[in-house]
């Protein structure tokens, strides 16, 4: 069969098999990965390579090179999200998912200005007195059309677009004025907790700017829990371990 190898970017290559079926494609990927994975001496140094192998065959998966390239891009950026050495064949729901992130993103710009984030509450109670305790700030995006959207169909979106860091901050002044209030009906100081993912502490103005919003919103610093997931942690650079 003809054959193309082109070069896209630094580190993406393209592959071109004429008369190839599905299955032979899936085993000229795994030869290809496998011919990676194969370390190589440069000035004496031992280097590893790694890939990750996105694959769209004719005319299953589109007639037209655009289609084709474009579904291939959508399983290569689900391999490279599965792992090293990973290949992807195209399938509809890469599709439909990759349209879906494409919507979220699109209007999860909008909804930060427009007002349709809201914050929602969990709270935390003391099963011996039955007294509040503190509270799990939750935040849920009211789409005007699609309704009430989940943290998990919009977080992993506006993470990998950095839209995590102005929404962690609209949270947190939430938080802290939920906090207040409460003090101000008589409910004690129950704490307020807030999620931080891992993509804010990209951020060097993290802690500066929630002592700004504890200092603009009157609240205890006492009374604000930053919950943190195991990956930062395990994962930590020196200067996420500064902003720790």
């Amino acid at each position: 069969a003809n054959s193309v190898l082109a070069r896209f970017a630094s580190n993406e290559f393209a592959l071109l098999f004429e008369g190839m079926s599905l299955e032979e494609g899936q085993r000229m990927a795994d030869q290809v990965l496998h011919t990676l994975e194969k370390p190589l001496f440069v000035d004496a140094q031992l280097i590893s390579v790694s890939g990750a192998l996105g694959l769209a065959c004719s005319p299953m998966h589109g007639n037209d090179s655009e289609t084709l390239m474009k579904h291939a891009g959508q399983a290569l950026h689900k391999a490279k999200a599965n792992g090293k050495n990973q290949l992807q064949v195209f399938t509809e729901a890469l599709h439909a998912e990759a349209n879906y992130k494409l919507f979220v993103e699109n209007n999860l710009r909008r909804a930060l200005s427009q007002n349709e984030l809201e914050v929602f509450y969990q709270p935390k109670l003391c099963l011996r007195t039955a007294r509040l305790q503190g509270l799990e700030a939750l935040v849920r995006w009211n789409h005007p059309e699609k309704g009430m959207i989940s943290p998990d169909q919009f977080i992993g979106v506006a993470e990998e677009t950095g839209l995590i860091i102005p929404i962690g901050k609209w949270v947190v002044r939430e938080a802290c004025r939920m906090g207040v209030r409460l003090a101000m009906l008589g409910r004690g100081q129950p704490q307020v907790a807030i999620n931080l993912s891992p993509k804010q502490f990209s951020d060097p103005d993290l802690v500066a700017s929630i002592a700004t919003i504890l200092r603009e919103e009157k609240l205890p610093p006492a009374s604000l829990e930053l919950e943190l997931t195991e990956s930062l942690l395990l994962d930590a650079t020196e200067e996420t371990r500064q902003q720790l």
